[in-house]
């Protein structure tokens, strides 16, 4: 399945952006879609793989400056960039009530941010058991 999305916002009277530096609201990408599919493997093993992307977004980043006594609050626009990541997941069952898993998150190691100055993790991957009873 899969998913497109384009919005569009619009905002006003936000206290981080007297100087009107955007008509946006932060972190709000014109752009987002979302794919996943998953593969049906002998055993009934199956083999997802997901992709994800988000388009640009912009952000007011506050910041202060301190001269001769006193502080100055600034605020300037930021962009964060667009960003695809993709995720693999494999699970296998080993008996009726005992599945092995292992899975990769980000498989390219795509650099990005989710908040400005804030990078996520690359890429990260593990096991995972499931016992039903």
């Amino acid at each position: 399945g899969g998913s497109v999305t384009w919005q569009h916002s619009k905002k006003e009277g936000d206290i981080y952006d007297t100087a009107n530096l955007s008509d946006e609201i932060d972190y709000m990408p014109e752009w987002k879609a979302n794919l996943g599919v998953d593969f049906k493997l002998p055993r009934q093993a199956v083999l997802g793989v997901s992709l994800k992307y988000v388009g640009e977004r912009r952000t007011i980043y506050p910041y202060s400056s301190y001269s001769y006594g006193s502080v100055q609050q600034f605020f300037e626009l930021e962009t964060l960039d667009a960003y695809t990541t993709v995720d693999v997941n494999l699970t296998v069952p080993v008996t009726k009530r005992f599945e092995v898993g292992c899975y990769v998150e980000n498989l390219f190691n795509e650099a990005y941010e989710e908040q400005f100055g804030y990078p996520m993790p690359g890429t990260i991957a593990g096991v995972t058991f499931k016992v039903s009873m």
